[in-house]
């Protein structure tokens, strides 16, 4: 992850500031690490997503062929897919927590 920086006249500035965005970095992947197990929330919570959706289709077209609409598998399917928009909802959140997060870390060290 290269810092986008100024130099001055003798680059000091330049790796200062590269130097702290390194920091800065390493810092926001540590903490990351340590609240979810993994440095890369974003990746974890668009998973989820994707599994959600994946999970909705399934519910979708086994509610499309189903005869009768109190059937075991259909309630299922129809209760499964409410779970899947919680789940989204909730990866979601988890985006947006992980975004202001490290957009309050980016003005504190700004």
């Amino acid at each position: 992850m290269a810092a986008n920086v100024t130099t001055g006249p003798s680059g000091a500035e330049g790796k200062a500031a590269s130097d702290a965005g390194r920091l800065l970095a390493d810092a926001v992947h540590e903490w990351a690490r340590a609240r979810f197990g993994d440095a890369d929330t974003a990746h974890i919570a668009t998973g989820a997503i994707h599994r959600s959706i994946d999970n909705l289709r399934k519910d979708a077209d086994i509610v499309a062929r189903s005869t009768d609409v109190t059937s075991r598998e259909t309630l299922g399917a129809l209760v499964d897919s409410r779970q899947q928009v919680l789940y989204t909802a909730a990866a979601a959140k988890l985006i947006n927590a992980s975004d202001e997060m490290l957009r309050r870390l980016l003005d504190v060290h700004a």
